[in-house]
């Protein structure tokens, strides 16, 4: 009688195990689905809230004749100025238009997904677009639109030319031409995607060597087309006069004080919060990507490169100043590779990996179905302070202000800029919100700032002048005492108009 081993038992019971599993996940995955649509006409309602309406406020104003960094203050590379204006133009300024253009680089980002994820499987295709989509809608309105979210989408369709070229055994310039100018777009927007195109470059190299192709041309080629679309960028803003204040802000302000700001740090409960990710489990799905690039030749280039996002997306978070909405490239690789797994969980690869793949695989579809079915009955929040404050300072401002004349806001969040872009009011300065005068107050560049905005507002004094209670770095109207010339000049020049919970408005005497 001929004995089988335990391990050989195990690996049948395994293999006969499979296609309930994938039957599992199918079902899971098609509920998650479902739910999808409905989420979508929930959020019809969702306003225009928070970093999209500065945004929308600036990309209006250059619509007006101002020049981004000479008239407006602000730490935000040009790409989001260009994304805005286009938003601005294509779809209207209002809270419909956000939505439409929010859905809008959702449906792109999905499509690109299939397209990336099409040669692992079907159900890999299913499994990442519906994590995805549901991750960006039961997440709520505060982070509709912002700039790590629709970066994604160039990002991906970068990577996915790139790894057209790599796949293919002859050199197709095209492939790597339109990869470069999705992926130069993206470091218009947030320059941290720069390292990516540099890790992308080395990987380009890495196969062409391994392929014996000529490395050079796609080398030239991939960095020229990056350069592309920054290098555009750069010549706008030189032809309309905004470069020298542009490199002003970037290595006097930006590089040297904002950057240093961190609000949350990389931890267990900020992952878990946001995408439902423990700490240890996110080390075992870099674990195992990297194990999988290393046994499984099979579709290699495109392992490599989810493992690539998935990493970028880590010292994106990283190096900025690590909001919770800034984890949303890593995230968004960690859902593509989990995805894949249900392809390789079919495949001969060592028994443990494949129970810790589909355990893992079930928990995020799980998560994924609990989260978007629990906020069918109980909606996501949004920053119902910000939307409030804009409703009552809309209100309190309609039919006071007269053509010619301006309201400066000190605030950053709460709302205020957001009402003056719903009247159309420019400010009478160049800054838009009052964080580079409360930090680093030691600083001469700082000082230069501080006494540039009274002066400003000493010779173009605005008719309404509004202070919010909660801006950042600090918080409440004591902060003025930090800056004596300006309060002593408002208190000699305005009386207190109006008083709400969230801002006093001032009323020039």
């Amino acid at each position: 009688m001929i004995r089988i081993s335990p391990q050989i038992q195990f690996q049948k019971k395994l293999l006969s195990s499979i296609q309930p599993a994938l039957y599992l996940l199918w079902g899971i995955t098609l509920m998650i689905l479902a739910i999808i649509p409905v989420l979508i006409y929930k959020s019809r309602t969702w306003p225009l809230l928070w970093d999209a309406a500065v945004f929308h406020y600036m990309a209006w104003l250059i619509t007006e004749g101002a020049v981004p960094y000479r008239d407006i203050f602000d730490v935000q590379f040009p790409g989001t100025y260009i994304v805005h204006l286009f938003i601005i133009n294509l779809f209207g300024g209002g809270d419909v238009a956000w939505r439409v253009f929010d859905l809008s680089c959702l449906v792109i980002i999905d499509a690109l997904i299939i397209l990336f994820c099409r040669p692992f499987g079907k159900l890999a295709v299913f499994i990442g677009v519906a994590l995805f989509s549901a991750f960006h809608l039961y997440n709520g309105p505060l982070y509709t639109g912002q700039r790590d979210y629709y970066l994604i989408m160039f990002i991906i369709a970068g990577m996915y030319f790139v790894a057209r070229h790599i796949e293919n055994s002859k050199f197709k310039p095209h492939l790597l031409v339109v990869g470069g100018v999705f992926l130069g777009a993206a470091v218009s927007i947030k320059p941290y995607a720069g390292l990516l195109c540099l890790v992308l470059l080395a990987i380009v190299f890495f196969f062409a060597v391994r392929g014996g192709l000529k490395w050079l041309k796609p080398l030239i080629l991939f960095t020229v087309s990056a350069s592309l679309v920054p290098g555009l960028l750069m010549l706008w803003l030189w032809v309309i006069g905004g470069l020298q204040p542009f490199f002003d802000i970037l290595f006097n302000y930006l590089l040297p004080f904002y950057s240093k700001f961190t609000f949350q740090p990389f931890t267990e409960t900020v992952l878990r919060s946001f995408s439902g990710f423990p700490s240890f489990e996110i080390i075992i799905v870099a674990t195992i990507a990297l194990v999988n690039i290393v046994i499984n030749k099979e579709l290699r280039p495109r392992r490599m490169l989810l493992l690539t996002g998935m990493l970028y997306g880590f010292f994106h978070f990283i190096f900025q100043g690590r909001n919770s909405y800034q984890l949303y490239p890593f995230v968004f690789f960690a859902f593509l590779i989990v995805a894949s797994w249900s392809h390789d969980i079919t495949r001969k690869i060592p028994g443990l990996l494949k129970c810790i793949m589909f355990l893992i695989l079930l928990h995020c579809c799980l998560l994924a179905l609990y989260r978007s079915s629990s906020t069918l009955v109980a909606p996501p929040l949004f920053h119902i302070t910000n939307s409030k404050c804009k409703e009552n300072l809309v209100q309190d401002l309609h039919g006071r202000v007269s053509s010619g004349d301006t309201v400066q806001v000190m605030d950053t969040i709460s709302g205020g800029i957001y009402a003056l872009y719903a009247m159309r009011y420019k400010q009478p300065t160049r800054f838009l919100y009052d964080a580079p005068f409360f930090h680093d107050r030691e600083s001469d560049y700082i000082q230069n700032l501080r006494n540039e905005f009274l002066h400003d507002l000493k010779t173009r004094p605005p008719l309404y002048f509004v202070l919010s209670k909660r801006s950042w770095p600090i918080n409440g109207y004591e902060r003025l005492d930090t800056f004596p010339e300006l309060r002593e000049w408002l208190s000699e020049n305005y009386i207190l108009d109006i008083e709400r919970g969230g801002y006093r408005l001032y009323r020039v005497k």
